[in-house]
């Protein structure tokens, strides 16, 4: 069920209402497929939403990817905590993420997500948004949560990059993931993991194409900025994902 309020986006969303723009920012894994995951969890009021992605390093391993990842560390991020936007220093914390079925538990390490943004434009009573990634290439999690505690370490990190980079092609997996978990005040929590044997990247593509192949059919979205959980339906969005090989596994 979708949300009953509309989202806020302020003066600048009524600028594009008056110009009949439609604007769909983040319409990619962020913010879409979380706000789908979040429509689909059976969970109506969400006061927590935290999500892990796991890439497939060998396919999505380049500079700009590593750059933006190197970026964020020991930086400050934008989180959602207590429902006020704050900052952390990028990788300084993880969190275990449970996977429904028999995949166990991952770890994740803090990274920024425009989540901590779009998310509470549609659901104001969320308190917490915040967002991790498991590079799952073998032990560079640790090497570089080490390293940041280390004078100078996230430089030295920058500086590696070359050479990691191949590395992280070579021993970064070929299957990827993306986890979220919606929580409410009452403790409820519901995970929706989508697993990829390979080609997981679609899922930050696809949100976008559905979004475009809509407007092209005469899509009737209403000017301004479109919010997240209306940039494609979650049951098309999940069906399109399946029959590309990602599979929704849910834990509620």
């Amino acid at each position: 069920m979708r949300p009953a309020a509309g989202p806020r986006y302020g003066p600048g969303g009524e600028r594009l209402k008056a110009a009949s723009v439609r604007v769909f920012t983040s319409c990619s894994a962020v913010s879409t497929v979380t706000a789908a995951a979040v429509l689909t969890s059976g969970i109506r009021d969400p006061v927590r939403v935290s999500v892990c992605l796991r890439p497939a390093g060998r396919h999505t391993s380049s500079p700009s990817t590593a750059a933006s990842l190197l970026r964020s560390l020991n930086r400050p991020i934008r989180l959602l905590r207590d429902g006020r936007l704050t900052t952390a220093a990028g990788w300084s914390r993880w969190k275990s993420f449970r996977t429904p079925g028999k995949n166990g538990a991952v770890r994740g390490y803090l990274a920024e997500s425009a989540d901590a943004v779009t998310l509470p434009q549609i659901w104001p009573g969320l308190r917490h948004v915040d967002f991790y990634v498991d590079t799952q290439v073998f032990a560079l999690n640790r090497v570089m949560g080490a390293a940041l505690r280390l004078p100078a370490g996230a430089q030295m990190l920058v500086r590696l990059a070359p050479l990691g980079l191949p590395l992280a092609r070579l021993a970064g997996s070929e299957r990827g993931g993306y986890i979220v978990e919606t929580a409410d005040a009452d403790g409820h929590v519901a995970v929706t993991a989508l697993i990829a044997q390979r080609r997981s990247y679609m899922a930050a593509v696809l949100p976008a194409t559905l979004a475009a192949k809509s407007l092209a059919g005469g899509s009737e979205q209403p000017p301004g900025v479109v919010p997240p959980d209306r940039h494609t339906d979650p049951d098309e969005l999940f069906a399109e994902l399946a029959r590309l090989g990602i599979d929704k596994l849910i834990d509620s």
